[in-house]
């Protein structure tokens, strides 16, 4: 059973091309080496207003489980400040394949 962890959010103009390098030099790399995570994505939406996806996936709730309990450690409070010190209008959702 994939569980997906989904953020969507705003960047504002000004801040988007750090975001970007951000997102590929320390974000995806950082939360790709724990063994909780399968995958980590971000996507750009192509029209309107400059709002991403952000895709984090685990094998089953039991990993998700795992890696919220590390989201405390303080180099995971380190790239989480980053992240939040990009974003606004922040919604998330977590989703469990039935099927």
């Amino acid at each position: 059973m994939v569980v997906k962890h989904v953020f969507c959010f705003d960047v504002p103009a000004e801040k988007m091309g750090n975001f970007i390098n951000w997102c590929a030099e320390t974000s995806k790399p950082f939360f790709e080496k724990y063994p909780e995570v399968r995958s980590y994505d971000v996507y750009q939406t192509i029209a309107g207003k400059p709002t991403f996806i952000k895709e984090v996936v685990y094998n089953d709730m039991k990993a998700f489980c795992s890696m919220q309990g590390k989201l405390g450690a303080p180099e995971v409070q380190k790239v989480l400040g980053e992240f939040f010190s990009f974003v606004v209008n922040l919604e998330t959702k977590l989703i469990i394949e039935i099927v």
